[in-house]
């Protein structure tokens, strides 16, 4: 809840509406890029309750098996306080934007090649950490950016060159993508 109370102290601070992003108009936005989603709120006259509902369904999602994330949320967002009215236009204009296109388990962890909505792929790397007691933990590191300009020849992303900067939407998405993963491998391999 304190990413919630943290977007309740954000909008409740703001003297007047930000305007969306253009990109609205031309496609779906991510459901993860909380300016965009807080503007769209705004500008529809959401309460600032309303937003920490939206935000509540949303990560309350992470880590249910994706075939169920389309579904679970809408559903989620109508049986909540959320407005009624606002569910299917936001479900309309906001989406998970981000896909894993590839995935393998890697020594020590798990690698995905996500896909952003430019259709650029970027790495998304899960490091596992055995625990003294026997648990264990994840680590993830996610791209902040499509490629690099540092050009180090050893490296696969170095040699692409610096393409741009990911938004915070796209950084997001890839901690559920990759929390989601991590539920399903669970799932699959826990005793029965």
């Amino acid at each position: 809840d304190s990413l919630s109370l943290l977007s309740g102290q954000r909008i409740s601070s703001r003297k007047s509406a930000p305007t969306l992003p253009n990109t609205l108009a031309d496609q779906s936005c991510s459901l993860f890029d909380l300016p965009a989603v807080e503007a769209w709120g705004m500008q529809h006259d959401l309460k600032e309750q309303h937003l920490k509902t939206l935000y509540r369904v949303i990560f309350s999602s992470v880590g249910k098996p994706e075939e169920n994330i389309s579904f679970s949320f809408k559903d989620q967002l109508i049986k909540s306080d959320f407005p009624k009215k606002h569910v299917e236009n936001l479900c309309t204009v906001f989406s998970r934007t981000c896909s894993i296109v590839q995935a393998k388990d890697s020594n020590g962890g798990y690698k995905f090649i996500v896909q952003l909505p430019s259709g650029q792929l970027v790495e998304t790397v899960l490091i596992r950490h055995e625990r003294n007691s026997g648990g264990v933990r994840y680590t993830i590191c996610v791209s902040s950016q499509v490629g690099c300009a540092k050009k180090c020849s050893f490296c696969a992303t170095g040699t692409m060159g610096f393409q741009g900067q990911l938004t915070s939407g796209e950084i997001l998405e890839q901690v559920f993508l990759a929390q989601q993963y991590l539920a399903t491998v669970s799932e699959s391999s826990s005793p029965a």
